[in-house]
């Protein structure tokens, strides 16, 4: 034992705490937590798991509609310079932080976020992470209208979410396929792919 482990516990658990009040939505609770939590892993230089609660904070921010504040979290989590294990806080932070900006229609950012995000997950052939970046572009390209790029991607992630047995995910990407089929004009495919998610 050292003499800072009954601070390391105190941390671990007040992030744990944190992850439980945010799950029930109780978010101040969870800000308050996770701030405990930062405040020790800053004051021994810990990167990972300084990333780690920056990360989800901002989603627990977004969550509780603080884009400000998640976006400055988002932000703080991608300066850290993480060990190569770390390579999927980085990958998911991009990612999260690419559908934020989507939702505020900078899509710009968005899309550059989401490739890098896309780029990582394809490095490490993480198929989940690949499939949630492709649809997540594809919802972009959506909101601009760009409909084939975004039944391209949609088309892309498919096989992805299937080869993870994922299939509520394989469902949403029928019904988002059928969805833009019949935003172009493709009726009769649409409806294939309706039926297939039920």
């Amino acid at each position: 034992a050292l003499p800072n482990d009954a601070d390391r516990i105190a941390a671990e658990r007040a992030f744990a705490k944190a992850i439980q009040h945010d799950q029930t939505r109780s978010f101040p609770l969870a800000i308050e937590e996770f701030d405990k939590a930062l405040a020790y892993w800053k004051s021994v230089n810990d990167r990972h798991w300084t990333a780690l609660t920056h990360y989800a904070l901002a989603q627990t921010l977004r969550r509780s509609r603080n884009a400000k504040k998640a976006e400055e979290n988002f932000l703080e989590t991608l300066k850290i310079q993480l060990e190569e294990p770390d390579w999927r806080i980085r990958a998911a932070a991009l990612n999260d932080y690419g559908f934020s900006k989507t939702g505020e229609n900078d899509n710009e950012k968005a899309i550059n976020l989401l490739n890098e995000a896309l780029s990582l997950f394809r490095e490490h052939e993480d198929r989940r992470g690949q499939a949630s970046s492709l649809n997540n572009l594809a919802i972009t390209y959506g909101r601009m209208g760009d409909f084939r790029k975004a039944l391209t991607l949609t088309q892309e992630a498919l096989p992805l979410r299937e080869a993870e047995n994922f299939q509520s995910g394989v469902n949403n990407l029928l019904n988002t396929i059928g969805q833009i089929q019949d935003r172009l004009g493709s009726p009769y495919e649409a409806l294939e792919n309706f039926e297939k998610a039920l």
